[in-house]
């Protein structure tokens, strides 16, 4: 995306500064625009994620029923 302006604005991709924060260490997204729609799928991604918190943290992951 950046190298396509480049023959309009010579220089220009010397000049961007990318940042990648969507993909930080210990970041995780759940929601309806993260996976698929409803919130079944919410529900099971939320689960999944503290599952791999769980793991990552050598906790135990315990669920219960209310």
């Amino acid at each position: 995306m950046i190298e396509q302006p480049e023959w309009r604005f010579p220089g220009l991709s010397q000049q961007v500064v990318v940042v990648d924060v969507a993909t930080l260490d210990r970041f995780y997204m759940v929601g309806q625009w993260a996976g698929g729609p409803g919130l079944p799928n919410v529900a099971a991604m939320g689960r999944k994620v503290i599952e791999t918190i769980c793991k990552r943290d050598e906790r135990q992951f315990v669920t219960s029923l209310p």
